[in-house]
């Protein structure tokens, strides 16, 4: 137990020591428009709670962020019209964006995807979780990315960093 605890603490401050530098998502991804298919989609509401599920051959893109997978779940607040969370699974469901203007990507796979847009916007990649990044790959049991802020918590991770050319 105690090595695991060590292993977590090791790893999230590998993590917060290199995602400063290496990670710098798109400011202009979260202003624009959520576009999506998929084969199947319904619609529901729930008190105040819009929920629109995509099932079979998922596809959602906003901006440079690109989500894949089996089914998605938007849940949309409807007194302020806000997309509050993205929900994708899949076996694995896939995340992709670009992190910089120099065009170098981020990569993910798990099992499951949310895709928070509240106030600060979140990528949390759960179960089986790969990340890639120029520099880093890491094997992670979850995977939580803030945007805005560029910083990375990992639960569980075993990784390699590379050599980065500066």
């Amino acid at each position: 137990m105690q090595q695991q605890a060590n292993r977590a603490i090791l790893s999230a401050l590998l993590l917060s020591a290199f995602f400063p530098i290496a990670t710098r998502a798109l400011e202009s991804d979260r202003d624009q428009d959520v576009e999506y298919s998929s084969d199947r989609q319904t619609v529901r509401v729930e008190g105040n709670t819009r929920i629109l599920t995509l099932t079979d051959n998922v596809y959602v893109r906003q901006g440079t962020i690109e989500l894949s997978g089996t089914v998605a779940s938007f849940v949309y607040n409807l007194d302020t019209e806000d997309l509050l969370r993205v929900t994708v699974t899949g076996s694995p469901a896939s995340y992709l964006q670009q992190i910089n203007e120099d065009g170098e990507m981020a990569r993910g796979t798990s099992s499951t995807i949310h895709y928070h847009t509240g106030t600060e916007a979140i990528v949390e990649l759960v179960g089986d979780v790969r990340f890639e990044q120029p520099g880093l790959v890491n094997h992670c049991a979850r995977v939580e990315y803030h945007l805005e802020s560029n910083d990375l918590e990992g639960e569980d991770c075993e990784g390699v960093l590379s050599r980065q050319q500066n």
